[in-house]
């Protein structure tokens, strides 16, 4: 095997130097014997010690892998790879296929990864599924209370409007009450005036009764009209004996005055109710 290691290491010596370019020995493709291996994470972790299986089990485990690597080998490295015993070929396999493991390894944990990122996004379209069913409740129930709103304002304005008219109305009925207050004060200063009168009238009124009486009849006694209408000289003498036409507007200012103390009394019930 160093023979024919010797004989390639020239031949690929004198090639590469009439060609112009850098000399590849066939030392640099010997597996070097490693105590350390890097992890897919890219630590490095120390070889496990080798086990030898069983020669069938090898041979069923080899083929493919030796014929993938002559497959990917250029012809130079073909026939170093032919020229290698089982134990390098061994060891240059598992430094040829390191890489692929590493890719395998890292495919799997894309696989999981992209296992977890599917189940991200079933939960991502649920959620936003039920964010578009809340954005439609809370769009509706915001037209709604907007037309609550709404109405409440409207109503408002018209309680507003209504106490407005109330208000001037108060204030309307407060200057009519005081101007009946008023009236009402005045019509009480006329009727103690207008009693006044009316005991006058009723004493001039006996005066006449009593002069009538004696002019048609002088012969009978009129002295029962006394009891009536007292008999005191010095109203007689004070009190002026009326006529008709006085007497009848006295009796009319009488009854006007009750009419206004009626009405009066009316007003005041209607205003505080």
């Amino acid at each position: 095997m160093s023979k024919v290691a010797e004989v390639m290491k020239k031949k690929s010596g004198t090639d590469s130097s009439e060609k112009g370019r850098p000399v590849v020995t066939i030392d640099s493709l010997v597996p070097q014997p490693e105590t350390t291996q890097k992890s897919p994470n890219g630590q490095l972790t120390p070889l496990s010690p080798p086990v030898a299986p069983s020669r069938k089990r090898q041979r069923e485990e080899d083929g493919p892998s030796r014929e993938m690597a002559r497959y990917y080998l250029f012809a130079i490295d073909v026939r170093y790879f032919d020229s290698m015993d089982n134990l390098a070929r061994k060891d240059f396999i598992n430094q040829l296929f390191q890489p692929f493991n590493a890719n395998n390894f890292n495919f799997g944990r894309i696989t999981n990864l992209k296992g977890g990122y599917i189940k991200m996004e079933v939960k991502k379209n649920e959620m936003a599924e039920a964010l578009k069913s809340l954005d439609a409740v809370m769009s509706k129930q915001e037209t709604q209370h907007k037309a609550k709103i709404i109405a409440r304002d409207v109503e408002l304005e018209r309680l507003k409007e209504e106490n407005s008219a109330l208000l001037w109305k108060n204030k309307d009925l407060e200057s009519k009450n005081e101007d009946m207050k008023e009236e009402l004060q005045e019509l009480r200063d006329q009727e103690g005036s207008m009693a006044e009168d009316l005991v006058k009238a009723c004493l001039s009124l006996r005066v006449n009764i009593l002069s009538e009486l004696k002019t048609q009849n002088p012969g009978e006694d009129w002295s029962w009209v006394n009891k009536i209408y007292p008999n005191d000289d010095n109203e007689e003498e004070d009190v002026p004996a009326l006529g008709d036409s006085e007497v009848g507007d006295l009796l009319s200012a009488i009854e006007v005055h009750q009419e206004i103390l009626a009405q009066d009394s009316t007003t005041n019930l209607n205003a505080d109710q």
